[in-house]
């Protein structure tokens, strides 16, 4: 009853789970399931058996941190289940050098994206978020790409020094943009054409407003002179 309701204050929490090794209990502020329940009822992995799955979570020690993508499948009825792609958030509970549980935070792919999505990735972009490990979190693209083969090419520019190197995806130039945020790394390949066009864009009104102040700029300097001048006698 003390176990707040995460995902009603912060929009990216989808739900969190405290699993406590030793009971083979699984807690949060609305279940109590046993670990067999849990994966049977509640959430399971789509390519790891019930055993296997136990067996990652209750032998050795499981690294804290943010996961990459995972996907897993959500029980609607008996025989039906959902897909879903998750990123998670792990914290271990450590007691005499053992490993006693875990909590995990769950948070839903699409939510994460939400914001790289208004990056615009039109004509063949990507954007996705890096650990200090190098390890992928997450992307997005309406393209399909391999992401590990897109992160050695940008990986390739990096050591050339410039601020925003161009690559080749696909036979397409494309321009890289990265921001440091604490222990990851955000990055954007956009389309060397859209980023182009945006930048031409910026050039055009800057022209027009321009061309507008000079012509508006002169009818009054000469309105003025005009008011100003006084007839020879």
């Amino acid at each position: 009853q003390s176990l707040s309701n995460y995902n009603t204050s912060n929009k990216f929490i989808w739900n969190y789970f405290i699993f406590f090794n030793k009971s083979n209990m699984v807690i949060n502020n609305q279940i109590a399931y046993t670990y067999k329940q849990f994966y049977k009822n509640f959430m399971y992995y789509g390519d790891l058996s019930y055993e296997d799955w136990y067996n990652q979570l209750t032998k050795g020690i499981i690294a804290g941190g943010l996961s990459g993508e995972i996907e897993v499948m959500i029980p609607v009825s008996t025989d039906y289940s959902t897909p879903m792609t998750i990123v998670t958030y792990r914290k271990p509970l450590f007691s005499y050098g053992q490993n006693d549980g875990v909590v995990i935070v769950v948070m839903k792919k699409e939510d994460i994206i939400e914001p790289l999505s208004s990056i615009n990735t039109d004509d063949g972009g990507i954007t996705y978020i890096e650990n200090k490990k190098g390890n992928i979190i997450t992307y997005f693209s309406p393209n399909k790409y391999n992401i590990k083969s897109v992160q050695t090419i940008v990986n390739k520019s990096k050591k050339e020094g410039i601020n925003h190197p161009e690559v080749v995806l696909n036979g397409k130039k494309m321009i890289v943009s990265y921001v440091k945020k604490d222990n990851y790394t955000y990055v954007a390949v956009q389309s060397k054409k859209i980023v182009l066009s945006k930048a031409n864009a910026v050039k055009n009104v800057l022209i027009i407003v321009l061309v507008i102040s000079l012509f508006v700029g002169t009818g009054i300097s000469y309105y003025m002179a005009r008011r100003n001048a006084k007839p020879l006698q």
